[in-house]
């Protein structure tokens, strides 16, 4: 079976400042369009009621949407700060 994945690569910015929060810069990416795994797409699983008969509900994973989206945040930070 074939699998489709995306992969992220990382590289440092070319100009960069240390932040007083003491990271030296934040980089904040969304992804969607991924099929939720819960539901397979459908936005609804079934599940077993108060009388044992099956109904559709609402998929907890991704509300009922049927896809999913991926928030990357990358936060850079000094590797080993050495302090004067």
């Amino acid at each position: 079976m074939s699998i489709m994945k995306t992969v992220a690569v990382v590289e440092a910015p070319e100009s960069v400042r240390l932040q007083a929060d003491g990271t030296v810069a934040r980089e904040l990416s969304e992804r969607r369009g991924f099929v939720c795994p819960q539901c397979n797409g459908s936005g609804y699983v079934m599940r077993d009621n108060a009388h044992g008969e099956l109904e559709k509900v609402q998929c907890d994973a991704c509300m009922g949407y049927g896809s999913l989206k991926a928030r990357i945040l990358v936060e850079w930070l000094p590797d080993n700060p050495v302090k004067y």
